[in-house]
């Protein structure tokens, strides 16, 4: 906690009066709040960095995994190609974004008739997808050497290998390879629109929790109340009680 500071004042300057010296500390006391304030919200916003970074990255994994051509060269598919391009933006430029009603209904129907069209997907478990063997760029390039030397050696193959199912499931993975590279195109753009709009809200938030705080420093009425519930709230603030403490069933 900062303690009291005494300004000196020079010899032979006239007396200062407590009020200035009370105006004077209360100006040096908001500064240094301000700054940790301004401390605090940095923090918050490396922590944000490092989730999206790592958010990317998992991203950039699985795009790596299907950018790679799994159908021999010269057969992607005429959908991959004319995907749409993403739309860059400066970091400084602010955005307007409406949606309708008719048009997040319109999205939504789609999404839902694009579900019920691909009947055909599989959910896994974290254990699951942990067990599954996973292919990398390298691996493409195996898979497809052990598909021609299959073909061209059928004697070679194992006799508990399914020779049909094997290729049913090749055509199906490229097939799934097309709709992923689409998919992953459309989410990106939406999740990069999410995280422009989060962020020009948040800023305008943080600003406001600041003029509350001075508000509350300059006894404005009902200012206090407000910021105590938003500190309460402030992201990487610590809660001292948990906001629903379990039930451990253990009798006072």
């Amino acid at each position: 906690m900062l303690q009291p500071c005494f300004i000196p004042v020079p010899v032979g300057s006239p007396p200062v009066s407590s009020t200035a010296r009370q105006f004077l500390y209360e100006m040096i006391v908001g500064g240094f709040e301000i700054l940790a304030f301004f401390k605090r919200a940095i923090n918050v916003q490396l922590a944000v960095f490092k989730v999206v970074c790592s958010k990317r990255l998992v991203k950039s994994s699985r795009a790596k995994q299907v950018k790679t051509a799994r159908k021999p060269s010269g057969l992607v598919s005429a959908a991959a190609q004319s995907s749409t391009p993403s739309t860059t933006m400066a970091t400084d430029t602010n955005v307007s974004v409406v949606i309708t009603p008719d048009q997040k209904a319109a999205i939504l129907a789609k999404i839902a008739d694009l579900n019920a069209a691909m009947s055909f997907l599989i959910g896994l478990t974290d254990d699951q997808r942990k067990k599954m063997l996973k292919m990398g760029d390298k691996t493409v390039g195996f898979e497809q050497k052990c598909a021609s030397y299959m073909a061209s050696r059928p004697d070679l193959v194992p006799s508990f290998v399914d020779v049909n199912q094997l290729s049913q499931d090749r055509a199906a993975w490229a097939d799934v390879a097309d709709i992923l590279r689409a998919l992953l195109d459309a989410y990106q753009r939406v999740d990069d629109t999410d995280m422009v709009l989060a962020h020009q809200i948040y800023l305008p938030d943080l600003s406001f929790y600041q003029n509350v705080q001075m508000a509350a420093k300059r006894n404005v009425p009902g200012a206090q109340a407000i910021y105590d519930d938003l500190k309460a709230r402030f992201p990487g603030h610590p809660h001292t009680t948990p906001v629903n403490p379990p039930n451990t069933g253990a009798k006072a």
